[in-house]
């Protein structure tokens, strides 16, 4: 199944460094947007992309394709790659879950991500 979008708000502000389409975005900072990476803030996902730092960019919430950093299946949850911010990959335990994927991917591959409007941790088993 191809990725598809559904858009529940857009928001446009100036970019902290280039991005491209589909890079998920965090506020950096500076105030601006800046690639993801689970250390500031989630913003959403990158709609129209830009050259350099101080451009406008356009952000959006929903459903919206995006970029996998490796495998990802539908259903599956999705947590920021902090090795390759601005993609996504699967959560597991102790990571923050940002939505839910849509659509399947491999590696590289665009699919459509349901973002969340609050974010949680998937909580490690209790010991014992």
């Amino acid at each position: 199944m191809a990725a598809f979008e559904s858009i529940t708000t857009r928001k446009s502000w100036y970019a902290g460094e280039a991005l491209s389409a589909y890079t998920g975005v965090q506020y950096g900072t500076d105030g601006r947007f800046a690639k993801a990476d689970g250390t500031r803030p989630f913003a959403g996902i990158v709609q129209y992309g830009c050259d350099a730092a101080g451009e406008m960019v356009t952000v959006v919430d929903g459903m919206f394709p995006t970029t996998a950093s490796g495998a990802v299946t539908a259903g599956a949850l999705i947590t920021v790659d902090a090795t390759v911010p601005g993609k996504f990959k699967v959560a597991v335990e102790g990571t923050t879950v940002y939505g839910v994927a849509m659509t399947a991917a491999a590696a590289g591959e665009t699919f459509t991500l349901a973002m969340l409007p609050v974010t949680f941790a998937i909580a490690t088993a209790p010991a014992g």
